[in-house]
């Protein structure tokens, strides 16, 4: 079943202690990234998905943690991790002055009994970043 639209979080396992990280779906569409923004943990892994027509990418050409996709089909996808905290722009090569997004890097757990979902949907709302679906 194909999430158009939304965010969907996933566990992820990371290396050898076992900490599970979620993971952010990002949904490429013509001619925007969807969230525009999103938030994720130090560790965790986001997806672009092309839900979209047109071949596009996904690419930080400058800064901090580069990546580039290269062309991304439709119904194809990518995958980034981000091993680092701060806030990375990324933009579309196909389309740069259309298609443009942000992901949050913060280095950060959840207190003891609290969950990643709850924390971020908190971060969310004060950045007023909208998050439309998220598990634990």
């Amino acid at each position: 079943m194909k999430l158009i639209g939304s965010v969907l979080c996933a566990a992820l396992v990371v290396g050898a202690a076992g900490v599970a990280h979620a993971a952010a779906t990002v949904s490429i569409n013509d001619f925007y990234f969807l969230p525009a923004k999103d938030t994720v943990r130090v560790g965790d892994v986001v997806t672009w998905e092309n839900d979209g027509d047109a071949t596009h990418t996904t690419t930080r050409s400058a800064g901090a943690n580069l990546w580039d996709s290269g062309f991304i089909g439709p119904a194809g996808t990518f995958q980034h991790q981000f091993n680092s905290p701060g806030t990375f722009t990324y933009h579309c090569n196909v389309h740069p002055t259309l298609m443009n997004g942000t992901i949050v890097v913060l280095a950060v757990t959840p207190a003891k009994g609290a969950t990643w979902s709850g924390l971020r949907k908190t971060y969310s709302k004060a950045g007023k970043v909208k998050v439309q679906r998220a598990r634990k």
